[in-house]
């Protein structure tokens, strides 16, 4: 199966794609535990299009995804600081760092909605709204940073500005 799928995998990636991570049935079945924050997305946002669904409705409990997005954000947030240390051009690659962080940090927050027995939108910008709500928290720098990163704009921000006052 592998040599059957290789040219594909290397053709995928010459591309400048990531590599797919390739798993058995067997496998996928126990995944449970390691993709719970991955799996809760795939419930939400997934049609069947053919066959069997591989993400059954039963495919992550709280439990798991509890800990595993208390382990994503500790992990998230130690390399977060590791790389705001070693930023040698502090404005660009703080900003670099904040966008690129977006997807994860707003999975982390769909899973914080999902632990606290809320509905997770797929609007990433409701799912921001509604976590900042939970936390009461003002929800606008995240938002601006949304829309920064969906309009493919740099953001040139220093380790102690605030997003309100950030260079764009």
């Amino acid at each position: 199966r592998m040599a059957r799928v290789a040219p594909l995998i290397q053709e995928w990636v010459r591309g400048g794609n990531t590599p797919p991570h390739l798993y058995t049935t067997e496998e996928w079945k126990g995944m449970g535990d390691t993709f719970a924050i991955e799996l809760a997305d795939m419930q939400d946002a997934r049609d069947v299009l053919w066959g069997h669904d591989p993400v059954g409705p039963d495919a992550v409990t709280l439990q798991d995804l509890r800990l595993h997005t208390e382990r994503e954000i500790r992990q998230t947030l130690l390399q977060l600081r590791l790389r705001l240390l070693l930023a040698t051009q502090m404005h660009a690659e703080v900003g670099n760092l904040l966008l690129s962080g977006m997807p994860s940090f707003t999975a982390y927050m769909r899973a914080a909605l999902r632990l606290t027995g809320q509905k997770a939108p797929l609007d990433t910008s409701v799912v921001i709204e509604r976590a900042a709500a939970m936390a009461d928290l003002d929800p606008k720098p995240m938002l601006e940073c949304w829309r920064i990163r969906r309009a493919s704009s740099p953001l040139a921000l220093g380790i102690t500005d605030q997003i309100g006052r950030a260079h764009v």
